[in-house]
């Protein structure tokens, strides 16, 4: 039996509360409490809704077209979690793993079980003997532990219980839907928007095309603007909050259709600057009756943005901004959530340059992932990802969140050497915010990890194997977190 007391009652918590927040507090005594994290362990898996019991999560619709969703079990077999010194060495008699591993998939540890400085980690394997075996492992600095629901690929037995927890609702997206709004003078076109930024347009206000059901279950939002061209819309200059029964068929519509009346009241329109970014898929969102809306896109051609200042119905205006910074800063890909107050807003990033020197390399007993190009201080947050190879030649594949570091320890497998590789892919990402920073860690180990990509066992980039995944509700909670604060990444890879 290993140090760690593994505590069966903590399978009667739910999968919410496993599934987010920190560590909880220590028992009774006259001293500082000791912080006990919980670390759910899980498996992905796409399957038919129909086949997902009541109760079990459904973490997300495929958007394969197929109509299947992405379920999990509780996992119990497939990986060891491990703890290790600052220098990424195993802390050997600490490690959980084989028939240690609670059915339940639930971990607990305390706070003092993680040497200073050190890490923990899961690490999942794949092969029969020790030493051949490919290596996958999420690695977690002791300053950033909290409580997580992490995802690995490994299927688990179809007896195993289902993960318990909220279900993503069925994609009922109707191409047919649309709406009709009416609105001053003659806009060049029409953006709407449901929840979670799913947008449409056009160019005449009635038969609109939406991103809805039919009948719609929730609010929409249209913005009008009075410059469209090569694709772009520009200078917003009307809006409506568009009721749920507005929503009608195309093929079908009524007599009389509902027609919304678009306004120009409450808009305000700031200066917007982000001179060396090279923008995609950017825009303001804004928060309607709890869900994220887009209001309006913005481009490398914008100077200004816009919110409606005074209207009680939308609050959290942000800036979601993607775009990469020029060749002659290192064509680091930039991504940012930035709230917003009306004011004029020039976008500015720390100093990057050249990442094209970072490599793996021998240090002390170990190895460390060396990187460049960027200047500790300006960051409270970094990922470090490898997808090397073992002395084996199987995978040996790893990430690590920690405080920045311009040498990452690379931490010990439980059985298998690395072997690193001039073809070895290293990608760092690095957070700038002035969030919480157990929040802004939990944010970016959620976006790094695409369920999608893991169900499909695909190979993305910027993508962890293994990792942190929320339940729908909570990535709504942190998505509005985070578009209240201001929070930016830099990301940049070699190979």
């Amino acid at each position: 039996m290993k140090n760690l007391k593994l505590l069966p009652l903590v399978a009667m918590i739910s999968g919410v509360l496993v599934g987010c927040g920190g560590g909880g507090g220590g028992g009774g005594g006259g001293g500082t409490p000791v912080a006990t994290y919980t670390w759910q362990v899980v498996d992905l898996y796409k399957v038919e809704r129909s086949k997902v019991g009541a109760g079990c999560a459904i973490f997300a619709n495929m958007s394969d077209g197929s109509g299947d969703v992405i379920a999990s079990r509780v996992a119990d077999r497939g990986y060891r979690i491990m703890f290790h010194n600052a220098d990424g060495s195993v802390v050997t008699d600490k490690t959980i793993e084989g028939s240690d591993l609670p059915s339940t998939g639930i971990i607990q540890f305390k706070e003092t079980d993680v040497p200073d400085g050190g890490y923990v980690s899961l690490e999942e394997f794949s092969g029969l003997t020790a030493g051949q075996r490919d290596s996958y492992i999420f690695g977690v600095h002791k300053s950033l532990l909290q409580n997580m629901t992490l995802a690995i690929r490994t299927q688990q037995a179809s007896s195993n219980n289902c993960y318990r927890g909220e279900q993503e609702p069925k994609d009922l997206t109707n191409n047919d839907a649309v709406i009709a709004v009416t609105a001053n003078g003659n806009p060049a076109f029409f953006m709407t928007s449901s929840s979670e930024s799913n947008t449409k347009g056009g160019t005449q206000p009635v038969g609109l095309a939406v991103h809805s059901g039919i009948p719609s279950v929730e609010k929409k939002l249209v913005t009008a603007f009075s410059q469209y061209s090569n694709s772009e819309a520009n200078n917003l200059t009307q809006y409506a909050i568009v009721p749920v029964g507005a929503v009608y068929d195309v093929t079908n519509p009524p007599t009389t259709p509902p027609v919304s009346v678009l306004s120009g009241n409450n808009i305000v329109s700031p200066g917007f600057t982000a001179t060396d970014l090279n923008l995609s898929n950017s825009g303001v969102e804004v928060v309607l009756s709890g869900n994220v809306y887009e209001w309006q896109p913005l481009y490398d051609s914008s100077t200004s943005y816009s919110i409606a200042s005074s209207d009680n119905n939308l609050s959290n205006w942000s800036l979601r901004l993607n775009g990469v910074t020029p060749g002659a800063s290192g064509t680091w890909n930039y991504e940012a959530q930035i709230t917003l107050d009306g004011s004029d807003v020039s976008i500015t990033y720390p100093v990057v340059t050249d990442f094209s020197g970072s490599n793996i390399a021998a240090c002390s007993n170990s190895y460390c992932v060396d990187v460049s190009g960027f200047t500790l201080s300006d960051f409270q947050l970094q990922r470090t990802s490898i997808r090397s190879q073992s002395d084996s030649n199987r995978d040996f594949y790893q990430t690590i969140y920690s405080v920045p570091s311009s040498s990452q320890v690379i931490l010990k497998s439980g059985s298998e050497q690395i072997s690193p590789q001039t073809t070895d892919v290293i990608e760092v990402g690095l957070v700038d915010s002035d969030a919480k920073l157990l929040d802004s860690a939990k944010v970016l180990m959620a976006s790094s990890l695409d369920a999608e990509n893991l169900v499909t066992l695909g190979n993305a980039e910027y993508a962890d194997f293994n990792g942190v995944v929320m339940l729908p509700s909570d990535a709504l909670k942190y998505k509005k977190l985070i578009m209240s604060q201001h929070y930016q990444v830099l990301s940049n890879k070699v190979n």
